[in-house]
This record gives C-alpha cells, structure tokens and sequence, in this order.
C-alpha cells in the first residue's frame, strides 16, 4: 500500500503538500482550498495557481447570538451510566422549569433571537410535558428536541409534528449495544424507546438518532449505523464520543483512534445512502464550502442556555468550573487563536471541540479532537482527490450535499 507523505512547503501562508503516489494535493488550512495534481505537474500547477491558494485569509467574526438551549427539566426517567448532568451533579438536579419562567424565555427569545432556533433539553424533557409543549407552540423557529423517547405517545407525536419540531431520540443502536442507557433499576429501556421512534414516525414526525461511543461498543459502530439506517429507517445520525464525567468516568471513555476509523469505514455508506452523521458533516462541510470553522461548540459566540430557574449561562458543565467564563475565555481555547494549533492542518475544520472535555479531561484542548481532525482532513482530501480524477469539472458541493446538509 503506497503511504501517504504529508509536508509544509509554505509557512506563510500556511501551504501543505499532500502526496500518495504520483497524485499531489496542496492544501491551505485557513482558506480550505486545494489544488489537486500530479508529481509532474505539480511545480507549474502550483505557479500558475499561486494567487489562488494563497489569497490573503480573512479571520471569521464570531456569530451574533441566533440559539438557545433550554434545559425545561433536570430530572430524568433513566440513569444511563454516561449521563454528563447527573454524573456531573450539575447544579439545580431534580428541578422542572416552570411556565412562568417558560414565558420569560420566550419574550426573551422573541426579543432578541426572533426567528433563531430553540433547543429544548435537560435530563429528559418530557418529564416536563406542560412546559416543553408550551415552548413548541409559542416559538416562531427551528426547534430540536432531545430525549430518550421512552415517554413519547401518540398525543406527543401528534403535537411534535404539527409544530414541525426535528425530535433527536438517544440510542446506542440495536439492543446489545443500547446497555449503558437503563432505568435506576437497572431495567434496560432499548425497547422503550424504540416504541418512542415507532410513534415518531408512525405521524410522520422529523426523527433522528442520537448515539454515545464507547469503549463498550466503539469496535460495532459500523454495525450500529446500518442498524440506524436499516431497521429503522433513520437519515439523520450522530454518533458522538462521550463527554467527561466526574462520576464513572471510565463509561464515559472511548478509544479515539477505534472511534475515527469506524467514521471512516462508514462514510461511503453514508454518501451512498445520502445519510447526514452530524460528526463527519460538521468537519466535512467547511472543506467543501471553503469557509473556516471558527468554534466547535456554539457556547462560543451564538448560543445561550437556561437553567430549569431561568437562571442564564453559558454552558451549565462549564459552571462546574472554579474559572470565569467569558467571550476572551472562549476565544484563547480555539485554534485560530491557540499558538500551539497554528501549523496544524486540521485548523480550518476543526473548531477546538468541547470547552468542558478540553479543560476537565486535558487540562486544555480535547486531545481527542486533534487525532480525530488531522486524521479526518487527510481522508476527505484524498477521497476528493480520487473524485477529481474522475471528473475535473466535479462539483463537489452537490457531490457531498446530501451528507453535510440536514
């Protein structure tokens, strides 16, 4: 197998070469453009193109406050052994958001973010049904909902999908791999919540999944994704690795490098099948528009949260923290502004990932990230790179557009 030689061959601006073979891609990191070619062509392609891949890089600005993330309840049927609000003790556990404070959001919303999106969350949001209902009927936007499925019944999905609402249903795939997610008694609630998909979609309603990797089921996420798209028919997936606990923190652990191949094994699956996996879009769709990934987590410039009392935050794992969290907290944590990313090739898609796993599990930045980026960019360069050999003239846009867009 020919191995894949990556080298700077610019430092200002910041130029890769990429070379497998006789194919050559040289890739600038901030501005996201590439050039593929061959060992022969390669000096004068670059020559000629020289203009375009080092046109002067214009840092984005951060985004204006668009989201708000509203956890309506902190209590939860369930006790899956990852769990990062209980695990973490987060503060106001066991607490239900009230309706009057539920009309203060949504005047503030109205107020400020208008026709922006909502995300209602906790612990498990249904356990709140009068407030979460409130929120569905009374927001002008787009509105995600996450929960364990185990309390949908018709009356929900009839609500949900009359208010257009995008229901993202927590499952670790089939039920041997869906053992971390189980009632305090221990009672496994894979059938529960799979009876919470059937009535999703038994009215039609915008459904997609929500799985964890971990040490426990990371070596089947192939097996898991076609369970997602196979049995129960789903097009939006995410598959994330799990955020740090300070209680069972060893469930709460995956092996990053097991974590990343899987991603890779089934994203031709994926493009095949036009399945979006929210962690392969969110890193493939800045390569292909071109446009640089300022912050992974939107905490950093355009979203808040709520508390169940309508107490304001950033980010409620963040609070755990004895630091101020501010804007200039956030923005020395990403890599457009973190010395030690400035030569990495990954900056552009990257975004820094999680604040709380960066600081709690590295004292830093999540190093999870820097493996799973540096390894991801290589692979999606080289699959463009075949693709191109193809068809010149490829868009790749419309190529990708089924993967990266929900």
């Amino acid at each position: 197998m020919l191995k894949t030689e990556i080298k700077i061959i610019n430092k200002k601006p910041l130029l890769y070469k990429i070379k497998k073979g006789n194919d050559i891609i040289i890739f600038n990191p901030y501005l996201l453009r590439k050039i593929f070619t061959s060992q022969k062509q390669y000096k004068k392609v670059l020559k000629d193109r020289w203009n375009y891949i080092t046109e002067k890089f214009i840092p984005p600005k951060f985004n204006r406050l668009k989201k708000i993330r509203v956890e309506v309840s902190f209590l939860c049927n369930l006790r899956c052994k990852y769990c990062l609000v209980f695990n973490n003790n987060l503060d106001f556990l066991n607490t239900n958001m009230s309706l009057e404070t539920a009309k203060k959001i949504v005047t503030f919303y109205k107020k400020y973010i208008k026709e922006g999106s909502l995300m209602i969350i906790g612990g498990e949001p249904l356990m709140n049904w009068k407030v979460t209902k409130f929120f569905v009927e009374n927001i002008q936007g787009n509105i995600s909902l996450f929960t364990n499925g185990t309390l949908i019944d018709d009356e929900k999905a009839k609500l949900l999908k009359k208010n257009n609402v995008f229901v993202l249903v927590s499952l670790d795939g089939p039920k041997e791999f869906n053992k971390m997610r189980v009632f305090p008694n221990n009672l496994e609630s894979f059938d529960y919540a799979l009876r919470g998909i059937k009535i999703l979609q038994k009215y039609k309603c915008k459904v997609g999944v929500l799985g964890v990797a971990t040490n426990f089921n990371v070596s089947q996420l192939d097996e898991i994704f076609k369970f997602y798209i196979n049995n129960l028919k789903i097009k939006r997936i995410g598959i994330s690795f799990p955020h740090y606990t300070e209680i069972n923190s060893k469930d709460a652990d995956v092996d990053i490098k097991k974590y990343t191949e899987q991603l890779i094994n089934i994203f031709p699956i994926a493009i095949d099948k036009g399945i979006y996996i929210d962690q392969i879009s969110k890193r493939l769709r800045p390569l292909v528009e071109e446009r640089f990934r300022l912050y992974a987590c939107k905490v950093a410039g355009e979203q808040i949260t709520f508390y169940p009392n309508g107490k304001s935050t950033y980010c409620t794992k963040l609070d755990k923290l004895p630091i101020r969290t501010d804007k200039e907290f956030f923005k020395k944590r990403i890599p457009l502004y973190n010395s030690n990313c400035r030569n990495c090739i990954a900056i552009g898609i990257c975004g820094g990932g999680c604040f709380w796993d960066g600081i709690a599990r590295f004292g830093g930045v999540d190093k999870r990230e820097c493996y799973l980026n540096k390894r991801l960019i290589i692979f999606f360069l080289r699959h463009m790179c075949d693709l191109y050999k193809r068809n010149s003239k490829i868009d790749f846009l419309t190529y990708y557009k089924r993967v990266i867009f929900k």
